[in-house]
Order: structure tokens, then C-alpha cells, then sequence
């Protein structure tokens, strides 16, 4: 478990000037506030789990705007996965949620959006101590989440695969 509290004064941030079309910085305050709380749980049999929960408040408190403190980021985040380990074997499949989330413009108050869910998969196979050969998938679900929180729109990539090999020397 671990309680936080950042509080930045004069924080560097990026504004998008669409009359320009370039960014410009300026500098605002920015605090947040949480929680998170986390637990590894080593099972039997190979498996083991993961879990985690975030609640925190980021806020921005921009002088172009002048709205006073204004929230900012996602404010619940879930996260968790689960591993499978079996002799040269490993697999595992997280997630990660966050939702209660606002998208900040520049020179627009805060407002609602939808949550976004990351998936991911890795099953790898190590026939000795130096060499491995691994599968990774991400964004298993094809989601197209907004993963900004600016007035921008950054969409996560779509389901996408790596075959990797190491060598460890």
C-alpha cells in the first residue's frame, strides 16, 4: 500500500495553438493525491496473480483558463494478470483499466470521457539460461482506445505481434 501526494508549482506544459498549428508552453500547477494498493500472490502448481488499484485525483490548475483547480488524467485505475510457469515455459496475460477519466483541452473546461482497457499476452520459451524465444501480443482485444488526455486523440495501436529472440552473453 502506499499513499501519495505530488504538488508541483510552475509545471512545463504543452498547449496546442491551432492558429499557429504548433504546440507552446506554459506553465501551470499541478497536484494529485491517492492511493494504490497492490498484491503479488505466488500460487501453486506454476501460477501465480497479480493485482492492483489506484484512486487518485490529478488536478491542474491553468492560468490561460482561469478556471481554479480543474481535474485532470483518470482517476481509478485497475490493473492485474496472471502467469503460467512450467519448466522452459512462461506465459502471462495483463490488463490494465483506467477509467473515471477527463480529456483536458487547452482552452476548454475538462470533460467526461470513456475509460480505456490495455491488454497484453507474452509466452516465452528459454531452452537454457541464455537464450530465449518469445511471443508478445498487445491490445489483444483490438480495442481503439483514446489513450490522451489533452484535446488531442492518441489511439492505442491495434492487436499487434512480436516474435523476439535473445541471446544473453
Amino acid at each position: 500500500m502506499a499513499i501519495f501526494h505530488t504538488d508541483i508549482t510552475d509545471n512545463i506544459t504543452a498547449k496546442w495553438k491551432s492558429s499557429k498549428s504548433s504546440y507552446t508552453y506554459t506553465n501551470e500547477d499541478f497536484r494529485n493525491t491517492g492511493i494504490e494498493l497492490s498484491c503479488d500472490i505466488s500460487g501453486t502448481n506454476g501460477w501465480s496473480y497479480q493485482y492492483g488499484v489506484t484512486w487518485q485525483n490529478p488536478e491542474v490548475k491553468s492560468e490561460t483558463k482561469k478556471l481554479g483547480w480543474e481535474r485532470t488524467q483518470g482517476k481509478l485505475q485497475l490493473t492485474g494478470g496472471i502467469t503460467y510457469k512450467k519448466d522452459k515455459w512462461t506465459s502471462s496475460l495483463s490488463g490494465s483499466y483506467l477509467c473515471s477519466r477527463v480529456m483536458n483541452p487547452s482552452t476548454a473546461p475538462a470533460y467526461a470521457t470513456k475509460p480505456y482497457f490495455l491488454t497484453s499476452w507474452r509466452t516465452s520459451y528459454a531452452p537454457d539460461k541464455n537464450t530465449e524465444v518469445a511471443l508478445s501480443v498487445d491490445n489483444i482485444l483490438d480495442r481503439k482506445d483514446n489513450l490522451s488526455h489533452s484535446s488531442s486523440y492518441y489511439y492505442s495501436a491495434p492487436v499487434n505481434y512480436l516474435l523476439s529472440f535473445s541471446y544473453k552473453f
